[in-house]
């Protein structure tokens, strides 16, 4: 029997559509390595932008912390440095010198670390640092994770690039670190921490704040990840 024109779009489009998501989710979670490094230049020049709309009010404001002019000259360049960096790994990037991606893994690690710490403030953990350390010594056993997720990453580290087992240790050795550690810090108290921590989320003085540095903390983490 022959198959109608109709039915036969109708047939093409649901086999697109069907095929759509799970591409778009595939491409989501595990994007390919060109298409990483272009999200990664972009997100360079991101950071790097903040920092010299930073670097800009530092410049501007005369009496900034007391400093005096000395400590005003070089806190302005320290922050326009990470432009500088931006550049450079564009560069190298483009012509495929490795040391693009280590600058690159750099300026990642450092805004996905600097994106936690002020998510951490935000949210007033640092203002609990004795219910944190009774936190700590209750579950102290699980220290002893700490070395291993780094021998995990350090054994990673001197595998060739090519070898894929580089990038698994690696990933486990974050991971198994960054996991440990925020266990250690709320397993005294769980429930009512993550209950506190959820209700950020919803605080209208503080939501979008810690709204926007959640995801630059999840985005710059999963393309450190990834590099």
């Amino acid at each position: 029997m022959t198959t109608s024109l109709t039915n036969q779009l109708d047939n093409a489009t649901q086999t697109a559509q069907s095929g759509l998501f799970p591409r778009l989710i595939r491409f989501i979670i595990s994007p390919s390595p060109l298409v990483v490094t272009r999200v990664v230049m972009a997100l360079n020049f991101v950071v790097s932008i903040l920092f010299i709309a930073i670097s800009r009010q530092i410049f501007a404001t005369s009496d900034f912390f007391n400093l005096g002019e000395g400590g005003r000259w070089f806190l302005t360049i320290i922050t326009f440095f990470p432009f500088v960096m931006a550049v450079t790994a564009f560069i190298l990037l483009r012509q495929k010198i490795l040391l693009g991606r280590y600058i690159s893994l750099v300026m990642l690690y450092v805004t996905f670390v600097l994106s936690i710490v002020g998510l951490l403030h935000v949210m007033g953990i640092f203002l609990n640092f004795s219910a944190m350390v009774d936190s700590i010594m209750q579950n102290i056993t699980l220290a002893w994770f700490l070395p291993v997720a780094y021998a995990l990453f350090w054994v990673g580290g001197r595998l060739e690039e090519k070898n894929r087992w580089r990038g698994i240790l690696e990933q486990l050795g974050i991971g198994l670190g960054i996991f440990v550690i925020i266990f250690m810090l709320f397993s005294a108290n769980f429930l009512a921490s993550a209950s506190s921590l959820i209700d950020m989320y919803t605080t209208a003085s503080v939501r979008e704040t810690v709204w926007l540095l959640t995801v630059a903390a999840i985005i710059y983490g999963f393309f450190f990840w990834r590099m």
